[in-house]
């Protein structure tokens, strides 16, 4: 609700803690990325980004790691 309202800097903690809870919930990953990215802390999102498309990609997530995959390019984009 926080992403979408976009507040991104409460959606990342919340992102965060269930990321704590469940290392394997790839739309946590998702939706942290992206939280990361509207604040254009690129570094960090990357490296979620990354690590979330790993994780959804060997449970078959493939919605998920498909929209990671599309942000990750985004983000490398933004970032040149």
């Amino acid at each position: 609700i926080e992403l979408e309202r976009k507040n991104y800097e409460i959606a990342e903690k919340y992102f965060s803690q269930a990321l704590i809870s469940d290392q394997k919930y790839s739309v946590a990953y998702l939706g942290h990325g992206k939280s990361l990215y509207q604040q254009k802390k690129y570094a960090e999102a990357e490296e979620v980004l990354n690590k979330g498309i790993s994780v959804a990609s060997k449970k078959g997530d493939l919605m998920p790691a498909n929209e990671m995959q599309l942000l990750l390019t985004k983000l490398l984009l933004a970032k040149d």
